[in-house]
């Protein structure tokens, strides 16, 4: 499987320099570095790994009134906006886009000397001061959220094979058959979102080819999978893997298949492909 965006190229490659590093040593210097240190340097490496994942971003903001307007800032869905004062200030989000404090919300009290609020939709938020005057000398400001583009990965050539069934799928059929799996992986793979780490948004599956080889049907198809943050890559493999076995997807969502026994040997094992 392939990872399709830039933080999770960055992570894979620093994955790999560090252990390179590791090994290269080891095989160098054999003599002075024992098991236990090897050991504790993969663990180092691989939480180093982890550190380089990329992560919701903390947008930090002096809260004072301001010589010139507070310009306005951007940020993404899981982001913080963390806002620190030294006088007497508060900060509170308003609904109203403006200075008019109806349905204000608290996020900052002015003994606290900071106040942190992380966004959970898109959208433009706008936060101000409450003490007297001082949105209107300035202490406002607009921070636009958006929705961070989809992490996106792929399951190149992955080979799925139906039993039994004996004959090539018409290009109608192999329509059908990818389809139905992807109403399947719609319904299977929402549920698994906090052990793959990451939200669920949608599939596409791709058939390349097909073989009838004994008296089995092998479809080699691409999946490619479009997550909202970097979802766990193994346990993500693991749970498509699960999810194309079932007798409920060939049963439930595949059309074509006359006999329910017809089911899915799952999706071969794939190098990760860097």
């Amino acid at each position: 499987l392939e990872p399709r965006n830039h933080a999770s190229r960055r992570h894979l490659e620093f994955t790999s320099q560090i252990l390179w590093v590791i090994v290269r040593k080891f095989i160098y210097n054999d003599s002075r570095m024992t098991s236990s240190i090897l050991f504790a340097s993969l663990l180092l490496a691989l939480f180093l790994a982890s550190c380089g994942r990329s992560a919701a971003a903390t947008i930090k903001i002096d809260w004072y009134i301001p010589s010139e307007p507070y310009q306005a800032l951007e940020a993404k869905v899981g982001d913080r906006v963390k806002f620190t004062w030294q006088y007497y200030h508060n900060v509170y989000l308003h609904p109203s886009s403006s200075c008019d404090v109806a349905g204000s919300t608290l996020v900052g009290h002015q003994n606290g000397k900071t106040g942190t609020y992380e966004f959970e939709r898109p959208g433009t938020y706008t936060f101000a001061c409450h003490v007297s005057g001082h949105c209107r000398r300035g202490m406002i400001v607009d921070v636009v959220v958006s929705t961070p583009a989809p992490t996106e990965v792929v399951f190149p050539r992955s080979k799925t094979t139906l039993k039994k069934y004996k004959q090539e799928l018409s290009e109608e059929e192999a329509a059908q058959w990818a389809e139905g799996t992807v109403r399947h992986l719609d319904v299977e793979l929402p549920e698994k979102d906090k052990k793959i780490g990451a939200k669920y948004r949608r599939v596409e599956i791709a058939v390349e080819s097909q073989k009838v080889k004994k008296k089995d049907l092998q479809i080699t198809a691409t999946y490619q999978f479009y997550y909202d943050g970097e979802p766990d890559l193994g346990e993500l493999e693991d749970a498509v893997e699960k999810s194309v076995k079932s007798k409920k997807l060939s049963k439930k969502y595949i059309g074509i298949l006359e006999d329910i026994n017809s089911i899915f040997s799952g999706i071969k094992r794939t190098k990760l492909v860097l």
